[in-house]
């Protein structure tokens, strides 16, 4: 589907960290958005989303694990989305 929200491209900022303390990242992400726009925060079954308040999605944060090794990982910025919502 494309629309205003998704379209054929994109580009995205993806925050990574070993380990499973993605909260950090959700924490430094929530205050970089802030600064933009209304945020908030969405719990999922897999983590947190980062919504505007029209509950659009700007990013996910959670932790996954594969054999032994866990990491964090979270959106940076998601373009052009973030800038749709800002307009």
């Amino acid at each position: 589907m494309i629309d205003l929200y998704h379209k054929h491209s994109f580009m995205k900022v993806e925050l990574y960290k070993d380990g499973d303390d993605y909260l950090e990242l959700l924490k430094d992400a929530y205050e970089f958005m802030s600064d933009m726009l209304p945020v908030k925060r969405v719990q999922t079954e897999y983590g947190w989303d980062l919504c505007s308040l029209y509950d659009i999605e700007l990013g996910s944060y959670g932790a996954r694990t594969f054999e032994n090794f866990t990491w964090s990982y979270g959106t940076g910025l998601a373009l052009p989305r973030t800038t749709n919502v800002l307009n």
